[in-house]
């Protein structure tokens, strides 16, 4: 599923989102590894935003990645990393089954309170002095999605290949 994203879809600034703030957030993956049974997807999600990082190391904010894989009709969300440093290693496993032809992977930071005062670091000028009213759940922040194709289910060794964009 290709997520679209733009300012019509967020009541406030989100990382990720055009130019609301000027602060990176993005994944690497690792090579995805296979087992008989399993497909291992690991990597480091990097974040120079320090509000948010803050958030995510007090725990008030959470990270989470989403699998999606067309060809199954899959799809997972789970809470990853640890925080101690604006660079975090996640990995996570699902079945084989699961997960062949094409597989999107997106990641996303979320609030996990309500706040009334948001203002992150960063943000863009065209906000002017405004702070934000956000509720549990909202999104802080996304990186741009990433498409693999990872063959069939009856292969027995799968290469996932990233797909440009």
């Amino acid at each position: 599923m290709k997520l679209t994203v733009g300012n019509h879809f967020f009541p406030h600034p989100v990382l990720g989102n055009r130019e609301d703030i000027q602060s990176t957030f993005s994944f690497s993956l690792n090579p995805i590894k296979k087992t008989s049974s399993e497909i291992q997807i690991s990597g480091t999600v990097s974040l120079t935003n320090n509000t948010i990082l803050e958030m995510l190391q007090q725990k008030t904010a959470s990270c989470y990645i989403h699998i999606e894989s067309s060809a199954t009709f899959f799809r997972k969300c789970e809470k990853i990393g640890s925080w101690s440093s604006n660079i975090t290693p996640f990995e996570v496993q699902f079945k084989l089954k699961d997960l062949r032809g094409n597989i999107d992977i997106n990641l996303f930071c979320i609030s996990n309170i309500d706040q009334n005062n948001y203002r992150p670091e960063g943000l863009s000028p065209k906000y002017g002095a405004a702070k934000f009213q956000i509720s549990k759940g909202s999104i802080l922040s996304f990186a741009k999605q990433k498409s693999y194709s990872c063959g069939n289910k009856k292969s027995l060794s799968i290469t996932c290949n990233e797909i440009p964009p």
